[in-house]
């Protein structure tokens, strides 16, 4: 039961955020404001997330666990363009929070996602250690993911969906493909580990 009104807790915080990215930027928004429009207060907010980044980057992530998670395992360029268009989908909304420049943006926190799930799979898939240059390669495709998918997002006329799929999926080390291939999610595991 605790862990209903948990989550309802925080979809009621995105809910708001959501609605007041309709009025202004994102560097505009204080938690304040926010957890006023919730009917909640500011230490209920910091139970549950560090800062408004934080639950964006919650948001972010249960867009993605609701692509990803129950599937077989996979990695194709087929499921990041089902990543990208539930996105797309959102594209109003992803293009203010990636819009902001503030020192602790949202692409920090997708960036460290992407590496914690990066290791995640080389985990299961058996790695014991990773070797610096696996962590540097890692680090490097993370980065480049995440300039393209920032480009993509904030873009008037953006790339085909599925050729910018192709490209990232081509892109990405030979071991971590084979890692993420092998590795399934669950919606609850992603949501409760990641963050």
């Amino acid at each position: 039961m605790e862990a209903i009104m948990k989550d309802r807790t925080k979809y009621l915080y995105a809910e708001h955020l959501t609605e007041m990215l309709k009025e202004k930027t994102f560097d505009k928004i204080r938690v304040t404001e926010l957890v006023k429009r919730s009917g909640t207060t500011p230490p209920t907010f910091y139970y549950h997330f560090k800062d408004k980044y934080e639950l964006v980057a919650w948001m972010y992530l249960r867009d993605f666990s609701d692509v990803v998670g129950y599937e077989e395992a996979e990695y194709s360029p087929e499921r990041l363009a089902r990543i990208m268009q539930k996105m797309e989908g959102k594209r109003a909304f992803y293009k203010k929070v990636f819009a902001s420049d503030s020192q602790n943006s949202i692409a920090n926190y997708i960036h460290n996602l992407a590496l914690a799930l990066a290791k995640d799979a080389l985990q299961q898939a058996g790695a014991e250690k990773l070797t610096e240059e696996q962590e540097l390669a890692i680090a490097y495709h993370n980065y480049g993911i995440q300039g393209l998918l920032r480009e993509w997002v904030l873009s008037d006329k953006p790339v085909n969906t599925m050729t910018l799929a192709t490209l990232m999926y081509h892109k990405t080390p030979d071991f971590l493909k084979e890692s993420f291939a092998q590795v399934a999610y669950e919606p609850e595991e992603l949501m409760e580990n990641k963050l």
